[in-house]
C-alpha cells in the first residue's frame, strides 16, 4: 500500500511541535483506567476529584476540576459505560479507543499534554474523523471499473455519515465520470445541496492567489525572489519583513504569522481591500527568520493578496475575477460576502464542542465567518468550476507551463511529510503526482479537497461542509485510485 495522501489540519502542526510524550504503554493504560473509571462513576464529584490530580494547573485555570466534572460525568451519562479498548501516543497527546454502551462504533478521546509539565493533562478533547474504508483500493484498467471502484467508496462515507457535499471526478477529456451529491445546504431552511450549491473552499484559494503572483512574474511586474519591501515599502512594521521574498511567502518560509493563523481574529469587520488586515498582521512578531524552516502561514497569503492589490491598483477579489475565474470560466465562484453566503452557499457542520463522544448528531457551525474571505481563503466554488479550472491550469490558459512547473516542485515541507511548492500541495502516491490544494480544518465545518494529475489531466474536486477530516479520508482513497487507474 502507498503512504497515505497528507492532507492540511493546521491543529496537527500545534500537536507535533507541542509536549513531548505524556505517557505511553502501561502507564496510559492506568491513567486511561483511572479516568474510565471516574466517569463510569457517574459522580461529577468523583470525576472532578480525578481532575485535581491529573490535570495540569494550566489545564484546571481553563476549567475548573467541578467543571470538568460535570463535562466528562455528562458526556458518560449520555455515552453509557465506557470500556477501553486501546491506546495510541503521539507527540503532545495520548488518544484513547473505547467502547460505549449506548453508541455504535469505536468512540476517541485525546488527552493532551501541558507543554510545561508532560506528565499533567492540559485538555481532554472530542475526536470526530471517518470511519476507515475497508474495502479494496484495487487498479482498474477502464472508466467503468474506476466508476464503480469511485462508487463503492463514496457509499461507504454515506452509510457512515461521513461526507456530505458534492464529490466530482473528471476524465481527461472533460467528462464528469462520477459527480453525486447528499447532504443539506442549510438544515434549518431545508435547503438541500445541490451540484450548483457554493461551498467554502477554506485555503484552497491560495492556489488562485499562487496563480495571480505568477501571471504578475510572466509580465515582469514582480520576480520570485523580489524583496517584499521594494512592494510593500509602506508596511507597518517593514523591519518584520526584512530579508523577506515573493518566493518566502508562496512557500509558507517567510516566518509570518502564528502556524494556526488568526485570520478569523480580525477580518470580522467589513474591509474594502486586503490590503486592509495588514496592520493586524504587522503586530505579530515574526516565528523564525526568511528561509530558515516552514510553517504554515494564512497572513503570508494576505499579504500576497496586498502586493496583487499594490501592483494591480485593484481589489483582490476583482482581480481574482478577471484574470482566473473569468479565462476558466468559473461562473459559480465567488468570494461572498457574511450575508451573501448565509442566503445561499452550503452552512458547515460539526459536533458540538460539548459534545465529548459524539453522541449526539452534527450542528450547525457556530464558529464566527469572516465579513469575506480574501487571499489565504474562505472563497466559495463548486464541483464542476474546480474541475473547470484543473482544466484550465492544464492548457496553460492560466500560467505557462514553465511557470507552473517551477511552482509545483518541492519547495517545503510545512508538515512532517506534507509537501508543498508555490502555492501548490504535491502528492506522490505510487509514482504518480497529484497537486492542488485543501481547506478547512477541524471543528469549523469546511473539509475540501481538490486535486489532479497533471500527466493524465484526471481531477478530483470533494467539496464537503462536514470537517476536514472527512473529506481528507475521501480524497486520499480517491487520489489512491486515480494513480492506480491505466483507463485514459
Amino acid at each position: 500500500m502507498p503512504p497515505p495522501l497528507r492532507l492540511i489540519d493546521r491543529r496537527s502542526l500545534l500537536v507535533a511541535g507541542g509536549a513531548a510524550l505524556l505517557f505511553s504503554g502501561a502507564a496510559a493504560q492506568a491513567e486511561a483506567g483511572g479516568l474510565l473509571d471516574a466517569m463510569n462513576s457517574g459522580d461529577p464529584a468523583a470525576i472532578a476529584r480525578w481532575a485535581e490530580g491529573t490535570m495540569s494547573p494550566a489545564g484546571l485555570r481553563r476549567r475548573s476540576a467541578e467543571a470538568w466534572g460535570r463535562l466528562l460525568a455528562d458526556a458518560a451519562q449520555r455515552a453509557g459505560r465506557l470500556s477501553l479498548e486501546g491506546s495510541d501516543s503521539q507527540r503532545g497527546a495520548t488518544r484513547l479507543r473505547l467502547r460505549a454502551a449506548r453508541l455504535t462504533g469505536v468512540r476517541f478521546l485525546d488527552l493532551r499534554a501541558d507543554r510545561d509539565d508532560p506528565a499533567k493533562i492540559y485538555d481532554i478533547r472530542q475526536v470526530a474523523q471517518p470511519v476507515a474504508y475497508a474495502g479494496p483500493l484495487a487498479p482498474t484498467t477502464s472508466r467503468t471499473a474506476l466508476a464503480a471502484a469511485i462508487r463503492r467508496r463514496l457509499a461507504f462515507a454515506l452509510a457512515h455519515d461521513d461526507f456530505s457535499g458534492t464529490i466530482q471526478v473528471t476524465a481527461p477529456d472533460g467528462t464528469a465520470l462520477v459527480r453525486d451529491t447528499t447532504g443539506w445546504a442549510d438544515r434549518v431552511a431545508r435547503r438541500a445541496m445541490t451540484a450548483e450549491t457554493p461551498v467554502n473552499i477554506g485555503s484552497a484559494d491560495k492556489s488562485f492567489t499562487a496563480i495571480l503572483i505568477g501571471q504578475l512574474v510572466e509580465a515582469g511586474r514582480i520576480g520570485f525572489d523580489t524583496a517584499l519591501l521594494s512592494v510593500l515599502p509602506d508596511y507597518p512594521r517593514p523591519e518584520a519583513l526584512a530579508g523577506v521574498t515573493i518566493r518566502h511567502l508562496l512557500a509558507h518560509r517567510a516566518g509570518l504569522g502564528e502556524p494556526e493563523g488568526g485570520i478569523l481574529a480580525y477580518s470580522q469587520q467589513p474591509y474594502d481591500r486586503v490590503a486592509d488586515l495588514l496592520p493586524a498582521i504587522a503586530a505579530m512578531p515574526p516565528a523564525f527568520a526568511p528561509g530558515t524552516r516552514a510553517a504554515y502561514s494564512n497572513e503570508g497569503y494576505v499579504i500576497l493578496g496586498a502586493v496583487i492589490e499594490r501592483l494591480t491598483g485593484r481589489p483582490y477579489w476583482d482581480v481574482l475575477a478577471e484574470r482566473l475565474y473569468r479565462p476558466a470560466g468559473m461562473t459559480g465562484s465567488a468570494h461572498l460576502t457574511r450575508p451573501e453566503a448565509m442566503a445561499r452557499a452550503a452552512r458547515g457542520y460539526l459536533y458540538a464542542a460539548d459534545d465529548l463522544l459524539l453522541a449526539d448528531g452534527r450542528i450547525v457551525s457556530e464558529r464566527q465567518m469572516p465579513w469575506r474571505g480574501n487571499s489565504c481563503g474562505g472563497g466559495y466554488s463548486t464541483a464542476g468550476d474546480i474541475a473547470r479550472y484543473f482544466a484550465a491550469l492544464r492548457a496553460g490558459r492560466l500560467l505557462r507551463p514553465g511557470t507552473l512547473a517551477a511552482m509545483t516542485a518541492p519547495a517545503s515541507e510545512p508538515y512532517p511529510g506534507v509537501h508543498f511548492g508555490m502555492g501548490f500541495a504535491i502528492d506522490t502516491i505510487e509514482g504518480r503526482t497529484l497537486i492542488g490544494h485543501s481547506g478547512g480544518g477541524s471543528a469549523i465545518g469546511v473539509g475540501v479537497g481538490l486535486r489532479t494529475m497533471l500527466d493524465s489531466g484526471w481531477s478530483i474536486a470533494v467539496m464537503g461542509n462536514y470537517d476536514l477530516q472527512y473529506a481528507q479520508a475521501l480524497t486520499t482513497d480517491l487520489a489512491t485510485l486515480l494513480a492506480r487507474t491505466s483507463a485514459a
